[in-house]
């Protein structure tokens, strides 16, 4: 087992180990990565924080997962490792995008909302938004138009 630091989630740092691992060759491309119980074993951390782990490092690309096989290091993981100095966190997703309740006006803080029939009975919401927690997660800048569609009701 490890000392994990407390400033920083257990998962990242189980993480990190096994992305050393994979760097210094311990994993070469094509190998099996522990399994969700070896890692469990190994660092003494719960059955969701090993998921976390390899959810992790398949979202960077550094492994893939063959079901009813397990994980395995991708053929490219080496090349990830130089180009990236500073581990890739996933990007959320749309799910996470808030969305605003009518202050009595129809707009999320910071922009504005149109509402656009089709005819179709598809109904599209666009919106300038302007507020950091729209913005940040779409990467997009203060006046960037954000659409949403939603099928026929």
């Amino acid at each position: 087992m490890i000392e994990f630091a407390p400033d920083r989630p257990r998962w990242r740092q189980v993480a990190d180990v096994i992305r050393q691992r994979i760097a210094d060759g311990t994993y070469p491309p094509g190998t099996r990565v522990p399994s969700v119980i070896q890692l469990q074993e190994e660092f003494g951390i719960a059955v969701a924080t090993s998921q976390k782990v390899n959810s992790g490092l398949r979202a960077e690309g550094l492994i893939y997962t063959e079901p009813g096989m397990g994980s395995f290091v991708a053929k490219n993981a080496a090349e990830i490792l130089k180009t990236t100095a500073k581990p890739r966190t996933p990007r959320k997703p749309w799910s996470s995008i808030r969305r605003y309740r009518s202050s009595g006006h129809g707009h999320p803080p910071g922009g504005r909302a149109h509402r656009h029939h089709a005819g179709n009975g598809v109904v599209r919401d666009a919106a300038t938004a302007g507020h950091r927690s729209v913005n940040q997660p779409l990467g997009n800048g203060r006046t960037d138009p954000v659409g949403v569609t939603r099928a026929p009701c």
